[in-house]
């Protein structure tokens, strides 16, 4: 961390990556930027194909590039790569600081909190909330991560923890373990910032009873524009299948392919402008459609209805049934209001071919939901989904692939297509 802010000091641009990198992603990141000084572990470096100037200790001899300027590259994150190859995010001083003004602007963290951060900070918000806290003059408290629950009650009681980031799989982990502990803690707790992947209605309504008083935010950005909008659970208990507001200064539109603006209640592509967003990637062939003007194209699927917005899904998981968009998120969450509680939906080729496309569902075996059978599913989803969107298709799996911060890789599910799938128009299941 003390390395991390001092390359910036300097003008050094930095690259941060995670312990638990496959060695593919490593060695793709290395090559792709080949860095001056690589510091890690000795141990590490017999997997990496490159070997520049290592260091093992955690003090390095580097001078100071010049006069450093806002629009200097500070960061090159790269994405988890969930809908293709990692990409080269290439993040400014000034993106990073308007990102920091706008977070802290929604929070109001300040001088006088205490954040517990455990969340990994290789990722834009593990990394955003240290900036956010060290910025405010706020004190941290590192914990590795979230699987010692009984550890991570002990650290807020200790140091009086005001507040903390989390993704929704790491509540889930602990509501499992704890239930309704962290209600202890709900006069001590000034904020929670939640985000990286959706989060059921289930799990904020419990929050939002467990808490009353905490001020709890779930945020919708990208490695290219950090926390873009936010909601905060208590004043948006209507709401809370919306992604919310976005920050002052940050200007949303959403557009038709093409880049024509999209009347309220039409779907399209969410379009960010902001000095938080990042102005270019790092490999030019990234940057030929990812703009359309000074808006970064997120490659999400969204619509604005009476001042807020609602995400349908990423443009290329939305299924096309059709013509008719639906959200892979709409289907798994109808899905666990059966009774299944874990599953995943992508778009197939109809096999009747007719509809061009039409939804799979892929639900992970446990207890409960291997005593649902794929017939009476179908028939409880009918009572939360027009006919259409229900799933031609089912399958068992082991496990859903999900990025390190919970993200379903559903590119990864496309290419099991067909392999011991289920039609729910013929006789036999698996």
């Amino acid at each position: 961390m003390s390395l991390y802010l001092a390359a910036h000091l300097l003008g050094v641009t930095t690259i941060v990556v995670g312990k638990n990198y496959e060695d593919e992603k490593i060695n793709y990141i290395i090559k792709s930027t080949t860095p001056k000084i690589i510091i890690t572990n000795s141990d590490e470096r017999q997997s990496y194909e490159i070997t520049p100037n290592w260091h093992d200790t955690h003090s390095v001899n580097a001078s100071s590039t010049g006069d450093i300027t806002p629009d200097m590259t500070a960061d090159i994150m790269f994405t988890s790569g969930s809908t293709g190859r990692p990409k080269g995010v290439c993040l400014s001083h000034k993106n990073i600081t308007a990102s920091i003004k706008q977070i802290n602007g929604v929070i109001k963290t300040d001088a006088c909190d205490v954040e517990l951060l455990a969340l990994p900070i290789h990722h834009s918000f593990g990394l955003g909330r240290m900036r956010c806290v060290l910025s405010a003059g706020g004190t941290l408290v590192l914990i590795e991560n979230f699987s010692n629950v009984k550890r991570f009650f002990s650290f807020i009681d200790k140091y009086k923890v005001t507040g903390f980031g989390m993704v929704p799989a790491a509540w889930a982990y602990i509501n499992r373990f704890s239930k309704n502990y962290i209600a202890k803690f709900a006069n001590q707790l000034k904020y929670i910032e939640i985000g990286s992947a959706p989060m059921p209605l289930s799990d904020k309504l419990n929050l939002i009873e467990y808490l009353p008083s905490t001020k709890i935010f779930m945020h919708f950005g990208l490695t290219e524009a950090s926390r873009s909008f936010f909601t905060e659970f208590h004043e948006m208990k209507d709401h809370l299948d919306s992604i919310g507001y976005p920050c002052n200064g940050i200007d949303i539109q959403i557009r038709k392919q093409g880049g024509t603006e999209c009347r309220d209640g039409e779907a399209g592509e969410i379009c960010i402008k902001g000095e938080h967003v990042t102005k270019s990637y790092l490999a030019p062939e990234d940057n030929i459609t990812a703009f359309y003007g000074e808006y970064f194209r997120s490659g999400d699927i969204g619509i604005k209805k009476n001042g807020l917005y609602y995400l349908i899904g990423r443009e290329k998981e939305v299924i096309n049934i059709g013509g008719k968009k639906i959200s892979p998120l709409e289907v798994e969450d109808a899905a666990k209001k059966c009774g299944i509680k874990e599953c995943a939906c992508i778009p197939i080729k109809d096999p009747d071919g007719i509809l061009g496309e039409v939804p799979k569902l892929f639900i992970v075996k446990d207890p409960v939901s291997k005593d649902i059978s794929f017939d009476e599913l179908v028939e409880r989803l009918k009572q939360y989904l027009e006919t259409f969107k229900i799933p031609k298709e089912y399958e068992w799996i082991d496990k859903i692939p999900k990025t390190e911060s919970g993200k379903i890789q559903r590119l990864l599910l496309r290419g099991n297509e067909g392999v011991a799938c289920n039609n729910v128009d013929g006789d036999s299941w698996c």
